[in-house]
């Protein structure tokens, strides 16, 4: 996981986001998985699991869970998908 010292990127893993509202005081890790039809995700509070460190060590074990339970094959690949979003066409790209 992230070595103590360095500093955190906002997307680290796959699956997995970087929070942080100093105005709602809310600081931590989200965690999503999809597969198949099926969704899931779930967040992870930094004061909840004592460090940002810990909180996306908890996110990240969740999410490898979450993948098994759904029969998702684990990979850290990164995919982009296709779409139309405000008028701008964007296309799917392996990573």
């Amino acid at each position: 996981m992230a070595k103590k010292g360095k500093k955190l990127e906002s997307n680290p893993v796959k699956g997995i986001s970087r929070y942080d509202s100093e105005e709602k005081r809310m600081h931590g890790w989200q965690a999503r998985v999809q597969w198949d039809g099926e969704s899931a995700y779930k967040r992870f509070a930094d004061g909840v699991h004592g460090s940002p460190e810990a909180a996306l060590e908890a996110a990240v074990e969740w999410r490898d869970e979450k993948e098994k339970e759904f029969g998702k094959p684990r990979t850290e690949k990164w995919i982009r998908a296709s779409g139309v979003s405000n008028g701008v066409e964007w296309r799917r790209k392996d990573d």
